[in-house]
């Protein structure tokens, strides 16, 4: 016979140990790729080099 606290012990650390996995689980995922990115400057405009430097 099990001792009345053993099911509710049990329980409560299955129910952590896969909370714990599966709070895990983003930070196993491999970060994403840069994307590229293709700029068309215009010659009569200045904002172009200073919206590349934001993106980078």
């Amino acid at each position: 016979m099990q001792h009345p606290t053993t099911g509710n012990r049990r329980t409560w650390l299955t129910r952590s140990a896969g909370l714990l996995v599966a709070g895990a689980l983003p930070l196993a995922t491999p970060a994403a790729a840069p994307t590229p990115l293709e700029v068309w400057k215009d010659p009569n405009c200045g904002c172009c080099q200073d919206w590349l430097d934001h993106m980078q």
